[in-house]
């Protein structure tokens, strides 16, 4: 939780092709602003451990899935929160993912290629199953709307668990508790809706969460229950 260099704010400057939450401040807006600055004004939250009420709102526009779209599930929810939000907050991922050791099976949102990965590895377990005459057993979990089904009681948990600074936990549950979003249609907006479940979707502090939440699914893994490759145990992709 120390104070945010320029050389950070830097490193996570939003793309300019990115749409503005709901306060209108555009990237191109925010990249007039010296990068010094916005480390002032980041640090000036870190040492409040909180954002200003105003950036705790986001817009969520749905999108349809498919033609005729009528029920809830046939829309895709796209929310958006300010870029500066979005800046500071890719500063604190990018902290974390420098710091936060998760397990080496875990592919999502990680700089590697975790598909390619996932590919040869599942092609080289049936080469050699085949090879060698051995059967070989698979199992796949797809958990439906994964992202919104986590706890916000379980973020903070697995936040302490992993050892993220008191400071930090504190800040994020502050942020969990006072987020709110307003629905937005064809000339039209919703009234607040505060959830109450789910990591924030469109933050870039999410993705890190959401991974420290289901290492803890690894960590329920039998480490000798696998496929045996000389002296190597495959047992998660």
């Amino acid at each position: 939780w120390d104070p945010v260099s320029s050389k950070e704010v830097e490193q996570a400057l939003p793309p300019l092709g990115t749409a503005p939450g709901p306060d209108s401040f555009t990237p191109k807006d925010f990249r007039a602003v010296p990068s010094a600055v916005w480390a002032c004004i980041f640090n000036i939250f870190m040492l409040c451990g909180r954002l200003p009420d105003y950036l705790l709102e986001s817009r969520t526009t749905l999108i349809p899935k498919r033609d005729g779209a009528c029920n809830p599930e046939d829309f895709r929810p796209i929310t958006v929160s300010s870029v500066v939000v979005r800046c500071f907050h890719k500063v604190i991922a990018n902290r974390m993912s420098r710091h936060i050791q998760l397990d080496p099976r875990q592919k999502a949102f990680r700089s590697l290629d975790g598909c390619s990965e996932g590919v040869f590895l599942l092609d080289f377990i049936l080469g050699h199953a085949r090879r060698n005459h051995r059967p070989v057993h698979l199992a796949s979990l797809d958990v439906a709307k994964a992202f919104d089904s986590v706890s916000h009681a379980a973020i903070l948990d697995v936040l302490r668990s992993f050892g993220v600074p008191d400071q930090m936990v504190e800040y994020i549950a502050s942020v969990y508790a006072g987020s709110r979003t307003r629905l937005q249609g064809d000339g039209w907006q919703s009234h607040a809706i505060h959830p109450t479940c789910g990591v924030k979707q469109g933050d870039p502090l999410s993705p890190m969460i959401f991974n420290m939440v289901i290492d803890r699914l690894f960590t329920l893994f039998p480490r000798d229950t696998g496929v045996s490759v000389g002296d190597t145990v495959l047992n998660g992709m």
